[in-house]
């Protein structure tokens, strides 16, 4: 007598949901009574096999523009095979990040609508920069990062987060007045973050250099908009650097001997202050250099 052994036809398999970016590695997943018997199929007829199994590498996810992509799945216990299921692969668009500038360069011409793609882009300290984000739509997430290239951006480091629109002006110089790096100071970077609703991201950066000029504020206001909070004295290249505040009556307020720092106000209250700037000068004559002259604190609230 002959045994017949009648098996049990295998559910279809549920394929996974989770989204890829445009870009990304698209693996193919689903959930089965027997995970290494899944396969994975690029045509409706199940003529050519993608691969075998959970976690199958189909390919870098394209731009959707191109249309819906689908595979199919079956589960197979190696007599019977489940009814198939045709997958749309769950592949999103990403954003695709691009800003402008606007700016005073070196030349001293008023630039507009500069791309960032341009290999970096040059002006006097303070060196203000407007950057407009092109394409957003309402749903993305925008954030912006002004930081040395030294170091990785960090929250007190983020100008503006979902606004399109931002101004960020780079009072300390990363070049001396004769556009030379200074020691030990590298590009600023001016990054852009754009996400969309489905957690697609892209980014898009530009290297900014601010020269040094001697020509210093004559008026600041540190009132914490992010605009002249800052009195620097931009002068490189000297030793001994000094830098004195007095108040009107020749009271020593303030110093500093770093170039890269400068006076905040501190506890001072509004009004005309006097400053001197000295130092060597690093020639073959070991000049002496020194600069004064006055300087307007306003919007202290002191």
């Amino acid at each position: 007598m002959d045994t017949i052994y009648v098996l049990d036809t295998p559910e279809s398999p549920n394929p996974d949901q989770t989204t890829y970016c445009e870009g990304e590695d698209v693996y193919l997943s689903a959930t089965g009574a027997n995970q290494d018997s899944l396969y994975w199929y690029s045509d409706f007829l199940n003529t050519n096999v993608i691969g075998t199994g959970d976690q199958v590498f189909w390919n870098v996810a394209p731009d959707t523009s191109n249309g819906a992509i689908f595979v199919w799945v079956t589960e197979n216990n190696w007599a019977c095979v489940s009814p198939k299921v045709q997958f749309e692969l769950p592949i999103k668009g990403a954003p695709e990040a691009a800003f402008e500038m606007n700016y005073r360069d070196s030349n001293g011409a008023e630039l507009v609508n500069v791309p960032h793609t341009v290999s970096a882009i040059y002006g006097f300290t303070a060196l203000m920069v407007n950057f407009n984000a092109l394409n957003t739509l309402a749903s993305d997430t925008i954030e912006w990062f002004h930081h040395w290239e030294i170091k990785p951006p960090n929250a007190d480091e983020i100008n503006s987060t979902n606004n399109a629109n931002v101004n960020w002006n780079y009072f300390k110089p990363n070049l001396d007045k004769n556009g030379t790096l200074m020691s030990g100071a590298i590009a600023y970077i001016n990054n852009l973050y754009v996400t969309n609703e489905f957690g697609c991201s892209d980014s898009a950066q530009v290297e900014v250099y601010s020269i040094a000029s001697e020509e210093f504020f004559n008026v600041f206001t540190p009132n914490g908009d992010g605009q002249n909070d800052i009195f620097y004295v931009p002068v490189f290249g000297l030793e001994n650097y000094e830098v004195q505040i007095f108040n009107r009556w020749g009271k020593l307020v303030y110093e500093w001997n770093d170039p890269a720092a400068g006076w905040a106000g501190e506890d001072q209250s509004d009004g005309v202050y006097f400053y001197t700037v000295s130092g060597i000068n690093n020639d073959s004559d070991r000049s002496e250099y020194k600069k004064q002259g006055t300087i307007t604190l306003t919007g202290s609230g002191n």
